[in-house]
């Protein structure tokens, strides 16, 4: 079972689910997976016997520790450019699954067109 959890205040259908307080769930990995790339939180849970409710068994990567995050980036295929601090690598992890460049602090201000008149 999978809790999908929207990023803003939802209730009603959404990307096949019915959504209550921002809230889904589903078994469906499939659609896992194409939420996880859209850069929705999704969490596994096992239910424990007693009805509605849940435990978490799988974290966002928000909450992962610095060897979570690179074992992240090794099962996801992600090149982690080098980095070695936690900040760097949840930078480079949310970028990719976001699917846009992370911002890069290199000294030269990120500009091409910065000394050239």
């Amino acid at each position: 079972m999978w809790k999908v959890t929207l990023p803003f205040d939802f209730s009603g259908a959404r990307y096949g689910l019915m959504f209550m307080r921002s809230v889904a769930h589903t078994d469906n990995e499939r659609l896992v997976a194409k939420l996880r790339k859209k850069g929705l939180l999704v969490e596994s849970v096992v239910l424990d016997g007693n009805p509605g409710k849940q435990i978490p068994v799988n974290k966002g990567i928000d909450a992962m520790t610095l060897k979570e995050l690179e074992a992240y980036a090794t099962e996801k295929g992600i090149d982690l450019q080098g980095k070695t601090k936690k900040a760097e690598i949840f930078e480079i992890i949310t970028a990719a699954i976001n699917q846009k460049p992370p911002v890069t602090d290199d000294g030269e201000g990120g500009s091409s067109d910065g000394q050239s008149q």
